[in-house]
């Protein structure tokens, strides 16, 4: 047999051998994903448990004493913001020491009841740090919140938060609903220690507190007159102990209810009175939740495109010259776009202290796809398109001007994408990661096969992550759905997909009229009928390529479907070749495949214009 001849039975072996290597790939991200959420989450349990029994034995030894060393009980409370058992001491003892205080008793004895009932006050707070409730308020008139909103009642958020020990810093946010990129109202109320307060029916009632707000809308600020606004307000808490068999099972969870009222004003666009109760957020809530799927189907998605990467840079090392068929500027924006969701996701991760564990996987996974494997892509086809310098410095100092062009389009892009995040035409823009590859190839000039694995398995399952930010109405980032945008999405995606295919069996200029081709070459060429007209005219060479003569089919020593394509085109156009401006025959599916790779003669080598 010839060496150099295709054997089926390698090549079958060879494709079942990558199956397997795929299939244990897969299930191993899969196993390992499943693993780190389960121990993680069994970790996270048991150190809040543990916490939780550390806490109420040093309270019990040291009898919580506060205010005769206020450093040494804040600090007590630092250790045990991540549960809820501090708060419910210091809630308990609050109230009864405000009343033994209006009774006029004096309690000098170490325990809670010993300190002042606006330290135990401050205290209480200060055991909620970090800690963020979510409910529902209502209007308590008939205006509008601000001028500004356009319901009576909507979604309310309130984070609690505190950098020093001298004040607590009250976030709240106002919204018509629960999506944060429709109207809503940001604001902040800070309590400082020992801020004077009423208390009626166990309501704290604090007076004459500074609401500095912000009006958004699509997370825009709406106009300069309200960034950063201020207007005196006063406020109502009462912090409610609920037992909840579903989600609090033996043990109290702090309810919220809140009023915020500026009740000495006529003017509507300062005009605040609203009621709200909220309960606290819990790590296996429904947000939780929400939050582990995210994760498993963010896991799945940078999976399946870790497998055609790594089929995609062993088709370089594989084939010659394959790298010159992808566009550096569609990696490069790709590039960028994952690099926003790497640091994206991160972050997210960061910030929400008990929902990291879902995160570990996929940002790990972002970050090894976006910044090696995407990175390495850049890498080969930068390369490529330099192959003529010579010169190591020269090189060295053209690919570090590139990466530091190409970072910086990255900075840039944070602040562009942040600032117009909530626009559709920015999600249709970014998808439109193929228009650089079309105009690639019309400028190439040549009919170049799709890569599935580029187009299905690298680029466009990308766009899902897309698709459910603006499909899926319970995402965890709270962006309302906009159907008719994923819609576009769509639309946007297939048509360059379609674009694609159209190319490569219609040529790469066919939707450009012949009279503009100026720079193009018609190659088909009509062989006599007959062998005798043939061998008359001298035509009877071979084709160098496959080294068979021109009157006959080529013999294609490989069975891909590739091959099985070209083939087909050549019996649509019967009694074709292909002849090249220097006078060199050869048989269609061989010049095309060959062009593929170099736009040159095979035989005198002589440059090729491109295909009409």
């Amino acid at each position: 047999m010839n060496p150099g001849a295709f054997n089926l039975n390698d090549y079958q072996q060879e494709q079942m051998a990558q199956q397997r290597k795929k299939k244990m790939l897969i299930l191993f991200i899969a196993l390992s994903s499943l693993y780190v959420f389960s121990r993680t989450s069994v970790q996270t349990s048991q150190q809040n448990q543990l916490r939780g029994n550390s806490r109420n034995k040093q309270y019990n030894e040291e009898n919580m004493g506060l205010i005769d060393d206020s450093t040494k009980a804040l600090k007590q409370l630092e250790d045990s913001e991540s549960t809820i058992d501090g708060y419910k001491e210091l809630y308990r003892a609050f109230y009864e020491r405000y009343e033994d205080e209006q009774n006029g008793i004096e309690n000098p004895t170490p325990d809670l009841k010993g300190n002042s009932a606006s330290d135990l006050l401050f205290g209480t707070l200060y055991s909620l740090k970090r800690k963020q409730f979510e409910g529902v308020w209502n209007s308590e008139n008939s205006q509008n919140i601000l001028g500004f909103l356009d319901n009576k009642q909507g979604h309310f958020n309130s984070y609690i938060e505190s950098y020093n020990k001298s004040e607590i810093r009250f976030y709240v946010a106002i919204r018509d609903d629960q999506y944060i990129d429709h109207k809503s109202m940001i604001g902040l109320m800070i309590i400082k220690r020992g801020t004077n307060f009423t208390i009626v029916d166990k309501q704290v009632k604090f007076s004459n507190l500074t609401l500095m707000y912000n009006l958004q809308n699509d997370l825009q600020y709406i106009s300069n007159n309200y960034h950063n606004a201020t207007i005196p307000v006063n406020m109502v808490i009462q912090f409610n102990e609920q037992t909840d068999s579903e989600k609090y099972i033996n043990k109290y969870s702090p309810y919220l209810f809140i009023k915020i009222s500026n009740e000495n004003t006529d003017d509507k666009f300062s005009s605040i009175n609203i009621s709200a109760e909220a309960d606290l957020e819990d790590e296996s809530s429904q947000k939780g939740r929400q939050t582990m799927y995210y994760a498993i189907f963010l896991t799945i998605v940078l999976s399946i495109q870790f497998i055609f990467v790594i089929k995609m840079m062993k088709s370089f090392l594989v084939q010659d010259n394959e790298e010159q068929k992808f566009s550096l500027l569609s990696l490069s924006i790709v590039f960028i776009w994952d690099g926003f969701f790497c640091f994206l996701h991160l972050l997210f991760a960061i910030s929400q202290d008990h929902q990291f564990h879902y995160f570990i996987t996929p940002c790990f996974l972002y970050m090894i796809l976006w910044n090696i494997f995407e990175r390495g892509l850049i890498t080969i086809v930068w390369r490529n398109r330099h192959a003529n310098i010579v010169d190591e410095q020269i090189l060295n100092k053209k690919r570090i001007c590139f990466f530091v062009c190409l970072y910086s389009a990255l900075i840039f892009s944070f602040f562009i994408i942040k600032q117009y995040r909530a626009k559709s035409w920015l999600l249709y823009l970014v998808n439109l990661y193929f228009v650089p590859q079309i105009i690639r190839n019309v400028r190439r000039g040549q009919q170049v096969k799709v890569c599935k694995s580029y187009v299905f398995g690298f680029m466009m399952i990308r766009s899902l992550i897309l698709l459910y930010y603006r499909g899926c109405p319970e995402n965890i980032a709270k962006l309302s759905p906009q159907y008719s945008t994923c819609i576009g999405i769509v639309v946007i995606i297939i048509a360059q997909v379609l674009f694609l295919y159209a190319q490569e069996y219609f040529g790469p200029r066919f939707f450009i009229p012949k009279r503009f081709q100026t720079d193009c070459y018609d190659y088909y060429y009509k062989l006599p009928h007959s062998q005798v007209d043939l061998e008359s005219q001298g035509q009877a060479d071979e084709c160098t390529i496959c080294i068979t003569e021109l009157s006959m089919q080529p013999v294609l020593q490989s069975n891909s479907s590739y091959f099985k394509d070209l083939i087909i085109k050549a019996k649509q156009k019967q009694n074709y070749i292909m002849k090249t401006p220097c006078d060199h025959k050869y048989h269609i599916p061989c010049l095309l495949k060959w062009m593929e790779v170099k736009m040159e003669c095979p035989t005198c080598r002589a440059p090729l214009p491109p295909m009409v």
